[in-house]
Order: C-alpha cells, then structure tokens, then sequence
C-alpha cells in the first residue's frame, strides 16, 4: 500500500467522503483538495483556504488527518467568534463598554486570522 493509499484510507475512516476519485474529499463542511503537486488545499464553507498542507510521505499520516482537522475546526471557530462579536457589535441595545470589548476582540480575532494565513 503506498502512503497515498494509507491516507485516503485513514481519512475515509475518520469521516471524509470522496466527492472526486483521489482529487477532493469533505466532511461535513470541510473539503480537502489535491493540488497538482504535493500539496493539499484544506478548506472550510466559510473559509475555503484555510490553508496548504503537504501530502503525507508515510509515518506523519495520522498526524496529518489530525492537522487538518484542527485548522478546519479553529477556522470554524473563528469564523463563528467573529460572527458573534459583529452581532454584540452592532445590537442597539449593546452599551458602549461591552460595544468596546466586542471591537478589541474582534481585532484580536482577525490579527490571529491574518497571522495564520501568512504562515
């Protein structure tokens, strides 16, 4: 079995579903998309490149499956912490201490997201 074949398999174990034979696989909301070399495009609905992760070559297969499951669910959180500090944000009934707070975090947020993105 070579390490590709290991890695779909595991990946099938966890949950992922191929949509396209050995190109693209999802769960739930998440998509994994082989690229033309040896690179991996993981994504999210909210969040389609959450970043590249490279193919595994072998021993690093379940480490892999577990990476890219935490990028998915960290991009799904922050997407979510963001939507949530817009609604405080913008609510009329928010006063201005808590309108501040909400404001500070949501630069926090998008600082880490920007952060990962160039990493």
């Amino acid at each position: 079995m070579t390490p590709l074949e290991k890695f779909i398999g595991l990946l099938k174990e966890k949950g992922w579903r191929e949509e396209r034979r050995i190109w693209e696989y999802r769960k739930g909301e998440w998509t994994i998309i082989f690229d033309t070399s040896h690179w991996m495009e993981v994504g999210t609905i909210n969040n389609p490149r959450v970043f590249d992760v490279p193919v595994p070559g072998g021993s690093e297969t379940r480490w892999t499956i577990n990476l890219i499951e935490h990028l998915c669910r960290s991009a799904d959180e922050q997407f979510h912490l963001r939507s949530a500090l817009d609604q405080i944000r913008q609510s009329p009934t928010c006063g201005d201490r808590e309108r501040s707070i909400a404001e500070r975090a949501s630069l926090i947020v998008s600082s880490s997201a920007t952060h990962n993105d160039r990493l």
